[in-house]
C-alpha cells in the first residue's frame, strides 16, 4: 500500500496541532498496551537469556556466529513455543538476518531440516 504525504501530514505539526489521540500524554498517564510491552519484551529478554545459559552459551558473541547457528536456531524455536516473542525481536537479539529468516529457520526445524538444531530445541525443552 502506498502512502501519502498528505496522510501522514500530521506528522509534521507541532504537539498542539496534533489530533488529541495522538498527543502525548503525562507521565501520570496510564499507559496500558506500552506497559504490557514493556513487559513482554523484559519477559523474552529474561527467557532468552535462562534459555542460552542453559545451552551453555553466552549472547555478547551472537554477531560472530553464523547466522542460522543450531544453537540460535533452537533458542529462537523455544522462545517462540514458549512466549510470544516477535521474528523481529529475535533477529536483532541473535542476530539471525532479516525477521522472515527466523521464521524459515524455526520452520526447517519443525519439519526435520535442521537435526542439530532439533536436537537442542529437546535438550532445552527438557530443561525447563
Amino acid at each position: 500500500a502506498q502512502v501519502r504525504w498528505s496522510s501522514l501530514r500530521w506528522l509534521a505539526r507541532s504537539e498542539n496541532e496534533r489530533p488529541a489521540a495522538l498527543r502525548a500524554r503525562p507521565d501520570s498517564a496510564p499507559r496500558p498496551a506500552l506497559d504490557r510491552a514493556e513487559r513482554a519484551r523484559a519477559e523474552w529478554q529474561t527467557a532468552l537469556e535462562a534459555g542460552a545459559r542453559a545451552l551453555g552459551r553466552g549472547l555478547e558473541s551472537v554477531g560472530d556466529e553464523p547466522k542460522a547457528a543450531p544453537w540460535k536456531v533452537a533458542l529462537a524455536a523455544w522462545l517462540k513455543r514458549s512466549t510470544s516473542v516477535s521474528n523481529r525481536w529475535l533477529s536483532e537479539r541473535l542476530r539471525m538476518g532479516p525477521p522472515d529468516a527466523v521464521s524459515r529457520y524455526v520452520g526447517e526445524l519443525r519439519r526435520g531440516r535442521r537435526a542439530a538444531a532439533a536436537r537442542l530445541f529437546e535438550d532445552l525443552a527438557e530443561k525447563k
